[in-house]
């Protein structure tokens, strides 16, 4: 299965998010990304395993 690439106003709408806080987690390799011909993508299959490795992270500080 291929892997979708977002833009990042695909992303901020997937994230709920702004796109001011994408860019500034770009500006900050917080969040993995492509620069394709000066053009931000983000693979889908990469945000997904990215924020199940945040919520992992949040679990253990509660205990879940």
């Amino acid at each position: 299965m291929k892997d979708t690439f977002l833009t990042v106003k695909e992303l901020s709408t997937y994230l709920n998010i702004k796109g001011k806080t994408i860019y500034s987690w770009v500006s900050r390799a917080v969040i993995p990304f492509y620069r394709m011909q000066g053009v931000l993508r983000f693979k889908k299959g990469e945000i997904d395993v990215w924020l199940k490795s945040k919520c992992k992270s949040i679990e253990g500080i509660f205990g879940l």
